[in-house]
């Protein structure tokens, strides 16, 4: 009898990990609810070639949400001249063999040619930065977290929401994370931390890097006309906003009280809605190929069904200078929700 109870608890415990592995795997890559948090593979960023790989976040229905890659290209278009994400493939999503993951993985953001950041929910729903690296070809996540919430009771009690990654060779000789967290349920604030390997992290305590006017979704770091600057997302007039400040480099801190982002458009995504109710939910930013004051936003937004989509906005020359606050945005998406994304 006793061995007849342990066949039957082994088939058990098999049958629920190919349920999670196979059958709860393929529902994560239908994208069905939408997709999010556009990032470009940075040993390629800057100079767009044929084949130009970015990852992104699919949600399916249930809300099980993997990483998906695809080819990103600027086809030169008379009439729309609209970038487009093709050739997509999944990269990985939720493992039942990695409890820091085990129920999603969001928000990637490629830091050098091999290394990809993203956050894992956990099988204990809390969100904590995770790491992938790239080896033969393929994309393997690490089994354990490499930053993680402060503990139940603190500002980030819900774990960790979003990063912004930097390498050393974009300025610093260290590696530097901006991360927000979030508890009660939604995003908050935004810390930073600094590591030697982009391994063994270290918080700056006591700091956070934005005064923020209310829960603070996204923030993205990048180089900037010789400094950092930040974008980031946060409530506004009628919704979300877009904002900007520049970042200290010694700190890692806002230098200078923050920005509202500017739109110019032929017309607006959501068809008779004004310019400022921009259905903004997050935001990515990317160095142009076009000199160190280009930046490209990769934005997810929630389009008429609902369901976010993910557009790119460049930033616009006032004269002859590009100005980190006004923007021109594609009014098409990079790329929708669909049942294979």
């Amino acid at each position: 009898m006793k061995a007849k109870a342990w066949i039957l608890s082994a088939l058990s415990v098999l049958i629920i990990a190919v349920w999670w592995v196979v059958i709860r795997d393929d529902w994560a890559q239908r994208g069905s609810a939408g997709v999010s948090a556009l990032s470009i593979l940075q040993s390629v960023r800057n100079h767009e070639p044929a084949g130009t790989f970015v990852c992104y976040t699919a949600e399916a229905d249930h809300r099980c949400p993997a990483l998906f890659g695809g080819t990103l290209s600027f086809p030169n278009d008379p009439k729309t001249g609209n970038a487009v994400v093709t050739t997509v493939e999944r990269m990985f999503g939720p493992s039942f063999f990695r409890s820091v993951d085990g129920n999603g993985a969001i928000n990637g953001q490629f830091a050098g040619p091999d290394r990809l950041y993203y956050i894992g929910i956990g099988r204990d729903r809390i969100n904590r930065v995770c790491l992938a690296r790239k080896s033969g070809g393929n994309w393997s996540p690490e089994s354990s977290a490499m930053l993680d919430r402060d503990g139940s009771g603190s500002w980030n009690a819900d774990g960790i929401r979003w990063i912004s990654v930097l390498t050393p060779s974009e300025g610093g000789g260290v590696w530097r994370m901006w991360y927000v967290g979030g508890h009660n349920g939604g995003n908050g604030q935004v810390a930073y931390a600094t590591s030697a390997d982009g391994v063994r992290w270290r918080k700056t305590p006591g700091h956070f890097v934005i005064a923020s006017r209310g829960p603070i979704r996204s923030i993205s770091v990048i180089p900037f006309a010789g400094g950092l600057r930040a974008w980031y997302v946060e409530p506004g007039s009628g919704g979300y906003a877009l904002n900007t400040a520049p970042i200290s480099s010694q700190t890692g801190m806002a230098s200078e009280p923050g920005e509202p982002v500017s739109w110019q458009a032929p017309r607006d995504w959501r068809l008779g809605l004004p310019k400022e109710n921009i259905p903004i939910l997050d935001a990515r930013a990317e160095p142009g190929p076009d000199g160190p004051r280009h930046v490209r936003l990769f934005i997810t937004y929630r389009g008429p069904d609902g369901k976010p989509r993910i557009t790119v906005a460049e930033d616009f020359p006032v004269g002859s200078v590009r100005e980190p606050t006004v923007f021109s945005r594609q009014v098409e998406p990079v790329i929708s929700a669909g049942k294979d994304p």
